[in-house]
């Protein structure tokens, strides 16, 4: 039996989430956890790492990467907080706030 369509959640393929957190917002957790989105695990650990090293480290560069390029992971794909975009249209919007925003 197929599920009803309000529970699917996966994206189709070649799109990407419509989703600035992982440029614009961060999330500490009590352990010292540091995650890009309130939805997934954290990137690493205040205790072993600066929150400078944590946002431009490599795990970030990765999440922001496959988004840009509608690659997103599982726990992008399953996200119900974001819709569904291009690749494109959330490069632009990247674009605009990184330039804009202050």
């Amino acid at each position: 039996m197929d599920a009803p369509e309000d529970t699917i959640r996966d994206l189709p393929p070649g799109l990407t989430r419509d989703c600035l957190a992982p440029w614009a917002q961060l999330e500490v957790r009590l352990d010292g956890g540091v995650a890009l989105c309130c939805a997934r695990p954290p990137i690493g650990n205040l205790k072993s790492q600066s929150l400078k090293e944590l946002v431009n480290g490599e795990a970030a560069r990765e999440l922001r990467s496959q988004l840009l390029n509608g690659a997103a992971d599982s726990y992008c794909r399953q996200c119900l907080l974001a819709p569904a975009t291009t690749p494109e249209a959330l490069r632009a919007r990247v674009t605009w706030v990184l330039r804009n925003v202050k």
